[in-house]
């Protein structure tokens, strides 16, 4: 801008040159490399793709779940390793066996099923046409018997994901429900049960009674089991992202938050006995209007908790242990009802994360008594909703190059608790996705032991999305495409579980204490992590613990004491000047300056990111690629290793788009969203196995049929396999006479 006492003068706009970071990329893009996915009903003949005959089928023929030593196995010892995704209730028998035969083929052994009430759906769980909600929708229920019958048959677990955004009727007799409808902004009639549930007794009796009916509902296709009672049925969840530290209790209908606000004053009265004492404890934080007798203290709201001033500190720990309290109470609660009524699964209270001080004690509610934690993690993306729209900005940031993206994850794991993740995904329109489902197999299932992160989510029933409109499809060709060898490295332990290599120990004290948390007793050279900006309440040294979840497992440990955090010196594992980090298992190494990842295993040997002009030698074989980002996945198709293998199947993938999906040349704005068909970005490069012997290679569909015949080179005893975009393939298969 120019300060001046003379007219203004502007150039005409057609003299104004377009700015290169509005322009759009496909101009400069080759686009050579892309083929149509396709829009094929698959008759599911036999290709080296499809790994359904390596499940371990029927599901549930090694009894329930249990924790042993902060890990699942099934009752009769047998290991429970998991790949996981989500998908809605099919509509009907034809496409249950469609998808939970396509979930097989890839190698899906885990499908969380939901969310099955919300409000007055036709799909939803509950027959809405009934004066009260408490009444099962006979429809739907057969089409979730037949699924999950379905996928037990082809060694396919289930988990139940039951209330989300959960309405009542009046007919459900909830307590001021005239008065809440009418103070309701949206659903003027139902009521919003969100928050209410966590201390409103009656609110929570209603809904315990509607999970205990469904999990007492009996299935005909598997012999009249109960649901609770059935093994195939592997875990269940209290509710979906709600609690007391969700941001919905903030928009609570005014009845029920005088009634909050009534328990909350007369928890403080049980506390201190008086007003005059809580004034004291407070430091004089409290004016004339607040008085406990009256239920009119005041609460934070929850986006207060991110910045909580000084002052407010004694006020903040209290509602931090009320809310921790409440929170508790119902998964409790909520455990000792299903249990009596026969539920055998596993139970679990909550997903989503608490924000700034907020964040440890919702974690920590969803431990005692309860049989494991679940945490909920997207990142990426931008506006738009679940609808990914043209025209505007988005973050488009990469775990590749920001690891914590993605490790962020290993310190919300309870230690002692096996830990799952319903839901999580690098969200579109960022071009980099692929990278998200072998970096969640190699560090989260394989080094880290999580035990069941679930990729958030297919779309439709079976085969590829046939457009990317919605943010997380798990259908998309660059991610689903990497599966059936993804599976196989988690199914088969290709990748070994890590050591231990940092324990962040918090009392309780420190849980409730409405401050970050002291710093970690780190061992670096230099400070690299130290002066990140905190995060979600995170204190900025314990971003440290992300990076060393890249070297060995991680964890939080709650207790009454405090203890030495780290029990390795990561040094030798982390150059943070270079910006790599290996693994204690010698097995992952992770370039986060350039942005790979690569695994050398005796069976599975891979390079995913931004490959171009990066020399890969790992063991047995050589990576190369002039793609930008690529994903190259080479694993032993007879379970023999690598250097000995007669069957090798090759995953090779890159981006995905919809036809003429155009971003701007900056990578962060989306410009146009195209049409269909999707397109696949085909790899150009070369995999090099380090042996000689004669082998026929085959270029296979997406779908896993072939498409040509690729013709290898021998050179000084090693085998050159060529690929390209023109083979129209996802993947290579390579047979040794």
């Amino acid at each position: 801008m120019t300060l001046s006492d003379k007219p203004v003068s502007l150039p005409e706009a057609k003299d104004i040159p377009e700015p290169d970071y509005l322009k759009s990329d496909l101009d400069t893009l080759d686009m050579t490399q892309w083929f149509p996915v396709g829009d094929t009903v698959d008759k599911f003949e036999h290709t080296p793709v499809d790994v359904s005959a390596t499940l371990d089928a029927p599901a549930g023929k090694h009894g329930f779940m249990k924790n042993d030593n902060g890990r699942w196995v099934f009752e009769d010892g047998t290991p429970v390793r998991l790949v996981a995704t989500m998908r809605g209730t099919p509509g009907d028998k034809k496409k249950s066996e469609y998808l939970a035969r396509w979930l097989a083929k890839y190698g899906f052994n885990m499908v969380r099923i939901g969310h099955l009430v919300t409000g007055p759906e036709e799909n939803s769980a509950v027959d809405w046409s009934q004066p009260d909600s408490g009444h099962l929708n006979s429809k739907v229920m057969d089409n979730l018997d037949y699924f999950i019958a379905e996928c037990a048959k082809l060694g396919i677990y289930s988990r139940l994901t039951m209330l989300w955004y959960r309405k009542m009727k009046k007919g459900d007799d909830p307590p001021m429900y005239e008065e809440a409808v009418a103070a309701q902004k949206e659903n003027k009639k139902t009521l919003d049960s969100m928050g209410i549930t966590f201390f409103d007794d009656k609110i929570m009796d209603i809904n315990i009674a509607l999970e205990k009916a469904i999990m007492t509902h009996t299935n005909p296709y598997r012999d009249n089991k109960a649901y609770g009672e059935d093994p195939a049925i592997c875990q269940t969840e209290v509710t979906n992202e709600d609690g007391m530290f969700f941001y919905t209790i903030d928009g609570i209908p005014p009845c029920y938050k005088a009634e909050l606000d009534k328990l909350w004053s007369d928890w403080l009265l049980k506390k201190y006995g008086s007003r005059d004492k809580l004034q004291e404890a407070w430091g004089g934080d409290i004016i004339e209007s607040e008085q406990p007798d009256k239920g009119t203290v005041r609460r934070l709201l929850i986006w207060n908790l991110n910045n909580v001033p000084k002052s407010k500190i004694p006020r903040a720990r209290d509602q931090l242990r009320f809310y921790f309290e409440l929170n508790n109470r119902y998964f409790t609660k909520t455990k000792e009802a299903l249990r009596a009524a026969g539920v055998k699964q596993p139970i679990s209270g909550t997903c989503w994360f608490g924000v700034g001080v907020g964040f440890w004690p919702e974690i920590y509610s969803n431990v005692p008594n309860m049989d494991s934690t679940d945490r909920h993690h997207y990142y990426g993306g931008g506006p738009g909703g679940w609808q990914i729209l043209p025209g505007l900005t988005f973050n488009d940031e990469c775990a590749l190059k920001k690891p914590e993206c993605i490790l962020k994850l290993s310190q919300e794991r309870a230690l002692g608790l096996p830990y799952a993740i319903s839901e999580w995904a690098n969200v579109l329109p960022n071009q980099w996705r692929l990278e998200a489902a072998p970096l969640m197999a190699f560090y989260g299932n394989c080094l880290n032991g999580w035990d069941a992160p679930m990729h958030f989510a297919v779309e439709g029933d079976g085969g590829f999305c046939r457009f990317l409109k919605w943010m997380w499809p798990v259908t998309e060709a660059s991610t689903l495409c990497q599966y059936p060898i993804l599976s196989q490295v988690i199914r088969r332990g290709d990748i070994k579980e890590g050591k231990t290599v940092f324990v962040r120990n918090i009392s309780e004290e420190q849980v409730f204490s409405a401050q970050p948390l002291k710093d970690a007793a780190v061992t670096f050279g230099i400070s690299g992590p130290f002066e990140m900006t905190a995060q979600q309440g995170v204190n900025a040294r314990s971003l440290a613990a992300f990076y060393a979840a890249a070297v060995g497992k991680t964890g939080v440990q709650f207790g009454k004491e405090e203890k030495p955090d780290f029990s390795m010196d990561l040094t030798r594992y982390l150059d943070m000047q270079k910006k790599e980090i290996r693994s204690e298992t010698g097995e992952l190494f992770w370039n986060y300056g350039t942005g790979y990842v690569t695994a050398d295993t005796p069976r599975t040997q891979a390079a995913v990111g931004f490959l171009a002009g990066v020399p890969v030698k790992l063991s047995d074989c050589e990576i190369s690629t002039s793609n930008r980002i690529a994903s190259v996945l080479v694993s032993s198709w007879d379970g023999k290793p690598l250097k000995e293998s007669k069957h090798i199947l090759i995953a090779a993938v890159g981006r995905t788009r919809n036809t003429g999906m155009a971003y701007s040349r900056g990578g962060q704005r989306l410009i146009a969203i195209g049409k269909e068909p999707m397109l696949l970005e085909g790899v150009k490069g070369a995999v090099t196995l380090q042996r000689a012997g004669k082998c026929s290679v085959s270029a296979l569909s997406p779908y896993g049929y072939r498409t040509v015949d690729v013709t290898p080179s021998a050179e000084g005893g090693r085998i050159v396999i060529p690929m390209t975009g023109e083979n129209k393939a996802a993947y290579y298969e390579v047979k040794f006479e």
